[in-house]
């Protein structure tokens, strides 16, 4: 999904889960953003891999690795994108 998938994962459970309203203690010491960016992104990447090519979670994280470079080169996440703009401006204020 490369790293405009990465900011509409992020940016998608950023909203869902407000990092004023979440308790951090199951998480601590890392940040709702910084758990959301190195669990949660990548575990919801594997899982719709998983899904979306009808393979078990082992060889969907193969995949998501093996297919990494890809991913950044089909959906970068260019500054000059309006897409990834109005995506990243709601995480570009909180602390990852």
């Amino acid at each position: 999904y490369g790293p405009k998938g990465r900011a509409v994962l992020l940016s998608t459970l950023l909203d869902m889960f407000k990092p004023t309203t979440v308790p951090s203690d199951a998480f601590e010491p890392l940040s709702l953003g910084q758990y959301s960016e190195y669990v949660l992104v990548p575990f919801i990447a594997v899982r719709s891999i998983a899904k979306d090519l009808s393979m078990d979670l082992k060889e969907a994280h193969v995949v998501l690795q093996a297919s990494s470079m890809a991913g950044s080169i089909l959906q970068p996440a260019e500054d000059s994108d309006p897409d990834f703009d109005v995506l990243t401006q709601y995480s570009h204020g909180l602390r990852l």
